[in-house]
């Protein structure tokens, strides 16, 4: 009886070693299932981090190379305003030679004002009219124009009532 007695016993023991064997073997399917789960979720979110370093990356090429070309385009209007500037100068001084023989051979009897240009024409009535020659206005000073149904050249006056 010793024997039935143990082998009752070492099959109980087997029931439950394989038992505890069966649910250790389900959990670490579950764990395993659950780590290759995560492994490639972990997986997805470097090859999703590299793609948008990579974004960046060439973001920040593209936007360095429009950087140069305005600082390129930068450098071409500086030097064109330079050159705009240079030659209103030497145009001015130019205009003002011609403005001042201008002004002794269109104003035979009329004097004009040293700081305006504008000359006061003995055929109106004093105070009420002004005859100004077009080029002496910086508004006007083109060499011909048309502003409000106006037009002139560089012969013509323009009467300011």
């Amino acid at each position: 009886m010793v024997d039935g007695g143990e082998e009752e016993e070492n099959d109980q023991n087997v029931r439950y070693w394989k038992t505890k064997y069966e649910l250790l073997y389900a959990d670490y399917g579950r764990t395993k299932d659950r780590s290759e789960d995560l492994e490639t979720r972990l997986l997805e979110v470097v090859e999703e981090n590299e793609r948008r370093e990579g974004e960046k990356q060439e973001r920040i090429q593209e936007l360095e190379t429009e950087i140069g070309e305005a600082n390129r385009r930068i450098e071409q209007l500086e030097a064109a305003c330079f050159r705009y500037k240079n030659h209103g100068k030497l145009t001015k001084t130019e205009a003002e030679c011609e403005i001042a023989q201008n002004v002794e051979t269109n104003s035979d009897e009329s004097t004009p004002c040293p700081t305006d240009g504008i000359t006061r024409s003995p055929d109106f009535h004093a105070g009420q009219h002004l005859i100004c020659e077009y080029h002496k206005l910086p508004v006007l000073a083109k060499g011909e124009g048309f502003i409000y149904g106006f037009r002139w050249n560089e012969t013509n006056k323009i009467h300011i009532v």
